[in-house]
């Protein structure tokens, strides 16, 4: 099995175990156009004319009448191209798991900063700090599984199959929201009557904004809960409620489960008490028994992007927010859709959408190396363990979250009022670019030497920032406050591994 390839990319395919024995459904009937059937020989490429957005579309059941069951039975079940062993193929679907955990909290952030209201900047920041949840929890799983630690997001994946919707940097409107509740939406059995009377619109707009395919999402925790599951029998106390057994054993191997879970002790290297502190009443799962990943799972998919429900779901918050955005005609500042600068990593986007203002730019620069030293926080949090030196995972943990607090919403809140382009203003406002690292450290020495790489660059930013004649006062004072937060996590740090020259 081809395994990914650095800390932020992803190279592994997918593919939809279906049933063999039984008849063929109206979905197997629309295959050959929908490519919902389409299962590659290991190691080759998808075809071209099913790239990039293999899965853009979805027979109307699977939006209109939506169960687990059902999409089961149009679907299938996802499996990892080369995967030999059930512990091969967890160790793939968990990391695409991360991409589409990381994925999602990226452009709920961005929705948040881009939204006028302060209501609604609340709401999508607190559902945005849910996702970090929940991708603590699943790279949690990845230490329990003795795999290498992912930080990639499902926009640079080689295999887009389980894109809930195409990554998107951009304005905060009605239609973005309703593709976010599509995402989320759980089970029919499960959504509120009072909210039923709205879902036909809202899906209709989630459509016709992104085309979304939110039940693989919801397949991809169902195949993961069923391989950490201990056998192929009723569990006396399953965590999931309602999870469908029948359905699934028939798209599965017989004792297709990881045996035994965990493969390595996780107790001292998970994300746990550390981050549940900082974080106030998000989930994040513990993994150091086979019972609390179940329940670990069973949560996250209880909250949001799975078919199961909990108490304040991330559906029910954003069908609520879908009203509100209805109601207000003019609900998002005139961010850029997928911003950028001359100078980053990656493909030039258009030209309308280039922060060219030069006070802007910095602002933006800074913010992209902050994301990055983020990133290397917390992937290097996980490389340490308690036992050997609980001090650095502190350290790491406060330079990660003292980050996310007072560091990148510090900056972002200036972006999106500050002019994109130079010369007169225009209304345009520049907003932060979220782009994902260049460079992939694959090891804990080359993770180590990018952090102090990094704050040394972003230090050096903040004092281009500082010293630009164009910066305006008040962003010039929120950026010196973020930057006084910042370099004292990056002192802590040069203590820990050794300033770099």
């Amino acid at each position: 099995m081809e395994d990914r390839k650095g800390l932020y990319r992803n190279n592994m395919q997918s593919a939809w175990r279906r049933p063999q024995l039984r008849e063929p459904t109206f979905a197997d009937r629309l295959s050959s156009v929908l490519a919902l059937d389409f299962r590659p020989m290991a190691g080759r490429p998808l075809p071209a004319e099913v790239q990039p957005r293999t899965f853009s579309i979805e027979p109307a059941a699977v939006l209109d009448a939506y169960s687990l069951r059902e999409a089961i039975r149009l679907l299938g079940l996802p499996s990892i191209v080369g995967a030999n062993t059930p512990l091969d193929e967890l160790r793939g679907l968990v990391q695409f798991a991360v991409t589409v955990e990381h994925g999602l909290m990226v452009q709920y952030l961005y929705a948040s900063y881009a939204a006028k209201d302060s209501n609604s900047r609340d709401v999508l920041r607190s559902i945005a700090i849910e996702e970090m949840g929940h991708l603590l929890t699943v790279l949690n799983l990845l230490v329990a599984l003795d795999a290498p630690i992912h930080m990639g997001r499902y926009d640079a994946n080689l295999d887009r199959i389980f894109d809930p919707f195409p990554f998107k940097l951009e304005k905060v409107t009605a239609e973005v929201i309703a593709k976010f509740t599509a995402c989320e939406r759980p089970d029919d059995q499960h959504v509120d009557p009072e909210e039923r009377p709205l879902l036909p619109e809202i899906l209709d707009a989630a459509r016709k904004s992104a085309g979304v395919t939110p039940a693989r999402v919801g397949l991809l925790y169902t195949k993961i809960y069923w391989l950490l599951r201990p056998t192929d029998d009723p569990l006396p106390n399953e965590p999931w409620h309602d999870y469908p057994l029948d359905e699934i054993i028939k798209e599965c191997p017989k004792d297709w489960h990881v045996r035994p879970f965990p493969v390595t002790n996780p107790a001292d290297r998970e994300g746990g008490e550390p981050w549940k502190n900082q974080l106030s009443d998000v989930l994040v799962g513990s993994v150091t028994s086979a019972e609390e990943a179940l329940q670990g799972i069973a949560g996250l998919t209880a909250q949001g992007e799975g078919f199961g429900a909990g108490n304040d779901a991330h559906f029910d918050r954003f069908v609520a927010l879908y009203s509100t955005f209805k109601q207000n005609p003019d609900p998002t500042r005139a961010v850029p859709k997928d911003p950028w600068y001359q100078g980053a990593a990656g493909a030039q986007g258009e030209a309308a959408d280039e922060i060219s203002s030069e006070p802007a730019r910095l602002l933006a620069i800074a913010f992209d190396q902050l994301y990055e030293f983020l990133l290397l926080s917390i992937a290097i949090f996980f490389d340490h363990s308690d036992s050997q030196n609980p001090n650095a995972r502190k350290v790491l943990t406060a330079a990660a979250l003292g980050g996310m607090k007072r560091c990148i919403g510090a900056l972002a809140r200036q972006l999106v009022n500050m002019d994109r382009h130079a010369g007169t203003p225009d209304g345009r406002s520049a907003a932060p670019c979220f782009k994902l690292p260049a460079d992939s450290p694959e090891d804990a020495t080359g993770r180590k030497l990018r952090l102090l790489e990094v704050a040394n660059l972003c230090a050096k930013t903040g004092n281009d920032i500082a010293a630009h004649p164009d910066v305006p006062l008040l962003v010039r004072a929120a950026a010196k406050d973020a930057f006084k937060e910042f370099n004292k996590h990056k002192q802590a740090i040069e203590q820990l591994f050794g300033p770099m020259a």
